[in-house]
């Protein structure tokens, strides 16, 4: 099945466009249609000829429907004009008869925690489908895309080893219709991200060379940073305090992933020292963000809960306390904080975070499998650990 809907957004295209194309003479021609769309926008051939990288003459020749446009300009076309290619073809309605939004809550309704790979798998295969109603929605293709790392990236603990390859290629030819026809800056950078990771874990290191060379060498031209300045010179001071508290928020995600990949980095060099330090370091600085508060989810982060890394190390380096401390604070977090967190709808008083914290999200992540792993074996006959598995279990009852 999910090889079948991979074949599927790869070949249904073609067929996609033979099927309509016929239908199309018997209820709206394209050329038709293609004069509408454009007049409506308001653009003469000239421009739409422009921005999709043909003649003049040629647009002129589809509107009289003395020449077909080609299969590859069909996605171009609905791009400029906003509409699913169906349209382009004449057997759809220029109002989308599904909205976008519905398709994506019916994806996310798929996902079960803690996340498995065919609960991801069913997640994708939404999306798919969706992609064949609206094929040059570029929302959808992205959304596409972070299932294909999530399912295709090795170091995932969700890899789908078997798709593996198949999801890779889907994964290039999505971010190539992105990186030809999407204008949106985030959604093209995080293409190229995706791609970077995913050609590198898969050895080909000159194409992810060539995709790092198209990020900024500074982390912080964002579009919060902008709107700030905006904001500053309006005399619009609350929505400059919003706006930089989005910009840090940004780049407090960028720190914590870099420092914890830092810390990971120095492991495989046999550092573990400074591995540690590392996470310990990160600990205070939160706890200096959120000085006598609740905290916010900034411990989750992509390569892990900091608190669990440094308890990992601080088995390693024979320190049972240090160890008990950090999980303790993983699990208190995960079973009573966020709850309060949720409760309030994420308010928070710190005055670095305090109009965004209901944008911040949460991870969720599997406490007894985190428990059981072997390096906390020798804490296993301690009370406090088995006090802390006895909450565990009492919190999954309540949850479920």
């Amino acid at each position: 099945m999910f090889l079948t809907s991979i074949f599927k957004n790869t070949v249904f295209f073609d067929i996609l466009m033979v099927t309509n194309c016929r239908r199309s003479f018997m209820q709206h021609s394209i050329g038709k249609t293609i004069k509408e769309l454009r007049k409506s926008r308001g653009l003469t051939q000239e421009e739409l000829a422009e921005k999709i990288g043909v003649t003049a003459q040629a647009i002129s020749k589809w509107e009289n429907e003395s020449g077909m446009p080609d299969l590859s300009q069909i996605v171009p076309l609905a791009h400029v004009f906003g509409v699913s290619a169906d349209t382009i073809l004449g057997t759809g309605d220029i109002k989308k008869n599904e909205d976008v939004s519905e398709i994506m809550r019916r994806a996310q309704s798929k996902l079960t925690f803690p996340l498995t790979t065919e609960c991801l798998t069913d997640k994708y295969n939404v999306l798919l489908e969706g992609l064949k109603i609206y094929p040059n929605n570029f929302t959808l293709i992205l959304q596409c895309m972070e299932l294909e790392i999530s399912l295709a990236y090795p170091a995932n603990p969700i890899y789908d080893e078997k798709n593996a390859k198949a999801l890779y290629e889907s994964c290039e030819r999505h971010a190539n219709t992105i990186f030809s026809y999407d204008d949106n800056v985030n959604r093209i950078l995080r293409a190229r991200m995706i791609m970077l990771m995913l050609h590198s874990a898969n050895g080909k290191f000159e194409e992810a060379r060539r995709q790092a060379e198209k990020f900024p060498s500074r982390a912080d031209f964002n579009i919060h940073k902008m709107y700030s300045i905006h904001a500053h010179w309006q005399k619009d001071y609350k929505t400059e305090i919003t706006s930089w508290q989005f910009y840090i928020m940004n780049l407090l995600h960028a720190l914590l992933y870099g420092a914890v990949s830092l810390g990971k980095a120095y492991d495989l060099t046999e550092e573990p020292d400074k591995a540690m330090d590392i996470y310990q370091r990160l600990i205070k600085m939160l706890d200096v963000i959120f000085e006598g508060e609740t905290k916010m989810p900034f411990h989750h982060v992509e390569g892990g809960d900091i608190y669990v890394l440094l308890a990992e190390k601080a088995m390693e380096f024979g320190n049972s306390e240090l160890a008990l401390d950090s999980l303790e604070k993983a699990i208190n977090y995960d079973i009573k904080d966020k709850e309060e967190l949720i409760t309030s709808g994420f308010k928070i008083e710190s005055p670095f975070l305090s109009n965004v914290g209901s944008r911040l999200g949460d991870r969720f992540q599997n406490l007894e499998e985190i428990m059981t792993n072997e390096c906390f074996a020798p804490l296993r006959d301690n009370e406090r650990y088995k006090k802390m598995l006895s909450e565990i279990e009492e919190f999954n009852k309540r949850s479920k």
